[in-house]
This record gives structure tokens, C-alpha cells and sequence, in this order.
């Protein structure tokens, strides 16, 4: 018994004078590598920009990538690589004249003023080019009055009047170096990646009218649309009037492509810079509206028709024609509302800018829509009125709210006077005719 106390004795003995292992000496952690059970410090903000410039960052490494995760649902796909080339189609591709179509695809900040993005498009032809043609491009694009908040935003440009064949572009935000356009300098910002894609050019007219949100050949495939809408609500009142059918309807088919004519020529006139692109161009609303109510007149004046009640029946089926046809201008492109923030903003594209914009093309055709249906509504149980008076009811409403969602769109007015006296004698005609026939 004592002898195994004893050994038991000797063995903590030598354990507890087993020499202790050395430890290496402690460092502590470099600031440049952190260790792997901290926490990483929390991103700085950035600093807010000043206002009407871009937000610099060059001190940085690399600019913060745009998140593509969440991309507009109107866009169609595009926006996956921040540098994109237009896409013709094959039945116009090698047709003269050739161009290309690039967009650039951004993030605004997240707050701060309104400021504004450059973006540097360079391009370099695979191969050689004709002779007397250039090889090369070197353009500057920018955006004024980016809002901060917006989002997703894209740059589309069209170069027309290069030689065929495939290009690499890249595509370099900048600034003005020294506070001159003239010379630019590259910098790094929140949201503004530098890309490179390649691309073949195609049918230049492709180039100017394709960008992301915007749908090619959804304007005119919508606005007949409206228009079979507009004869059929036109044929459906007139049977109401006993209105004779066939000479209404060779009347209304002749008001339809007059108006067509009577809406370019219309925007030419008003929109000269354009007028070397006429297939290109837009249309107006109000030369259509002209021309087919001056149709309408001449048309039932030679064939024996009633004119005011040919007029008061189609006043509602050409406001219901044009409530389909403003579908068509948001999917296109034009008529595009102001740049906003706002919850209720839709993201599309005027062919130049892609974003978060006022829906005042659905504003519009929503508007126009209860008129159309009200007026409509008003012939179902018109009996004796004075002839004329829903027409001239329809137009004057029509104008009067097309002048209220003027300044809601991008376009800026050639007149200083035109939007109000427009406005007070729409509602004066509105009010008179709606008097006119209450008393009736």
C-alpha cells in the first residue's frame, strides 16, 4: 500500500517537472489583413456630390459594380453586361447604311443632388476598312440632371455611317479634364463600371429606334389596333343614329390614312431638325386630328351625310382609338414623361435615356379612355340634342387634360403662351358645349 502511494507520488513528481512547451511570441494582426473571426469593418459612405457634378472616387481601386440582380421587367433581358451592341435583324442586316448601337448600362447613387454622367465610347474595326472610311471612333455621351435614387439607368447612342463588320468598344466614364469639354479625363465612381463588348454593326435606322424597354414595331401594330377599335365603337353609335354604314365607313377609312399623313407632316413642321429622317420621325397627335375631323367634314358634306351626327359618334371612337394607341407610344419610345423617383414611376426608355420615368403616356390613355366612354354614353341617350355638342365636348376635354400632362413630359414647350391659352379655351368650349346640351 505504501509502495503504491509511493510510485503514484513520483509520477505526479515528474509531471509536474516536465518543462513547459514554448509558445511562440504573439503579433498582433496587420490593418491590411484582418483576422478571420473579426467582424470587417463597415463600408464608408460616400461622400455626397456636389451639385451638377459626378461623385469621383479615384482614390479607389475599382469602381462599385451596379447590382443586376433586380434589372427592370420592361428592359426585356437587356442590362446583363454593362456594355451592350444593338442587335439588328436579318433581313436588314448588310443593308446600307450601316451603323452601331451601343448602351451603357449604370446605377445611380443613392443620394445627393442631381448630377451629371459622361461615358467615353472607343471602337476599333476588326480588320481594315474601305478606303476613305475610318477605322476608329471616339465619341463622348453624357446625361444631364441624373436623381439620385433612380436606380437602374441605361445610355443608349447610335453611330451611324461606319464601315461594316465587327467592332470592339469600350465604354469609359469620364469628365472634363480642367473644366474644358474638350479633354477628358477617365475616373472610377459608385455605379459606373468600364466595360468592353464587341459587336456587328446593322441597318442604321435599326440603331436609332431599338433600346432597351423599347418594343420595335409595338407603335404601329397598336395604333391599328386603335383604329379597328375606333370603326367598330364609330359602326356600333352610327347603327344607333341610322347613320348609313358603307359611306360612313369610305369616309372614316379615308380620315384614317389622311390623319396619318396630316400627324407627320404635322411633327415635321414642328420638329424641323428632324426632317432628314422622315421615316424615322414621329407623329403628331394633333396633325391626326386635324386631318381626320377635316376629312370627316369634307367627306360627309360630298356624300349626303349628317355631319354633326357623323361628328358626335366619332368623337368617341377617335378617343378610343387614341387609348389604345398611347400603349403603343410607351412600348415605343416617345412621348416619354420626366425622370422620377417617385413609387408610381414606371422604368422605360425615350431610345436615349432608360429609367424610372412618370407613366404620362398610360395618364393619357387612361384620361382619354373615360372621355371616350362618357361621350359614348352621352349618344346612347342623346334624344334631341343640338347636333355637334358631344363632339365638340370630347375635344375640348381631350385638350384641356393633354395640357395638363404637357409638363409632366420630357419634351419642353417651343411656346411660352401656347400651353395656357390653349388650356382656358378648351375648358370655355367644354363648359359652353356641355351647357348647351343640358339646356337642350
Amino acid at each position: 500500500m505504501a509502495r503504491a502511494k509511493k510510485s503514484r507520488s513520483t509520477r505526479a513528481t515528474h509531471r509536474a517537472r516536465k518543462p513547459p512547451r514554448a509558445q511562440s511570441p504573439k503579433t498582433p494582426p496587420s490593418p491590411s489583413s484582418p483576422r478571420s473571426d473579426q467582424t470587417p469593418p463597415p463600408r464608408q459612405p460616400s461622400t455626397p456630390p456636389s451639385p451638377g457634378l459626378l461623385p469621383t472616387t479615384e482614390e479607389t481601386e475599382a469602381a462599385t459594380q451596379p447590382d443586376r440582380t433586380s434589372l427592370p421587367r420592361l428592359a426585356g433581358g437587356a442590362g446583363r453586361q454593362p456594355l451592350e451592341v444593338t442587335r439588328g435583324f436579318a433581313l436588314a442586316d448588310g443593308q446600307p447604311p450601316q451603323g452601331l448601337g451601343l448602351t451603357y448600362w449604370f446605377e445611380a447613387v443613392a443620394s445627393g443632388p442631381p448630377y451629371r454622367v459622361s461615358v467615353l465610347f472607343e471602337g476599333r474595326l476588326r480588320g481594315d476598312a474601305p478606303a476613305g472610311e475610318p477605322n476608329t471612333f471616339s465619341v463622348v455621351r453624357s446625361v444631364d440632371g441624373v436623381l439620385p435614387g433612380a436606380g437602374h439607368m441605361s445610355l443608349t447612342t447610335s453611330l451611324p455611317d461606319l464601315p461594316a463588320g465587327t467592332w470592339d468598344v469600350t465604354a469609359t466614364p469620364v469628365r472634363p479634364m480642367g473644366g474644358s469639354a474638350a479633354t477628358w479625363a477617365p475616373i472610377r465612381a459608385p455605379g459606373l463600371p468600364r466595360a468592353a463588348a464587341s459587336g456587328t454593326t446593322t441597318f442604321a435606322p435599326i440603331t436609332r429606334s431599338r433600346a432597351p424597354g423599347v418594343r420595335i414595331g409595338a407603335w404601329p401594330l397598336l395604333v391599328a389596333a386603335g383604329a379597328v377599335v375606333a370603326l367598330l365603337t364609330q359602326r356600333f353609335l352610327a347603327d344607333r343614329v341610322g347613320l348609313h354604314p358603307v359611306r360612313l365607313l369610305l369616309v372614316s377609312l379615308l380620315a384614317c390614312l389622311l390623319g396619318v399623313a396630316g400627324a407627320k407632316a404635322y411633327y415635321l413642321a414642328t420638329h424641323p431638325a428632324e426632317r432628314r429622317n422622315i421615316l424615322t420621325a414621329g407623329m403628331s397627335i394633333q396633325g391626326f386630328v386635324l386631318a381626320a375631323v377635316a376629312t370627316l367634314l369634307g367627306g360627309s358634306f360630298i356624300l349626303g351625310l349628317p355631319i354633326g351626327q357623323v361628328l358626335d359618334v366619332s368623337a368617341p371612337a377617335l378617343l378610343a382609338g387614341m387609348a389604345v394607341g398611347r400603349v403603343g407610344c410607351l412600348l415605343g419610345g416617345c412621348c416619354s414623361g420626366r425622370p422620377t423617383t417617385s413609387r408610381w414611376g414606371i422604368w422605360s426608355s425615350d431610345r436615349r435615356l432608360g429609367t424610372v420615368r412618370i407613366p404620362v403616356q398610360l395618364m393619357e390613355s387612361a384620361a382619354t379612355a373615360v372621355v371616350a366612354v362618357a361621350t359614348a354614353a352621352a349618344n346612347l341617350v342623346s334624344d334631341g340634342r343640338p347636333a355637334g355638342v358631344i363632339f365638340t365636348t370630347a375635344v375640348g376635354v381631350y385638350v384641356a387634360v393633354r395640357q395638363v400632362l404637357f409638363p409632366l413630359r420630357v419634351l419642353p414647350r417651343a411656346t411660352a403662351f401656347g400651353r395656357p391659352v390653349s388650356l382656358l379655351v378648351s375648358v370655355a368650349v367644354s363648359v359652353v358645349s356641355i351647357a348647351i346640351g343640358l339646356s337642350a
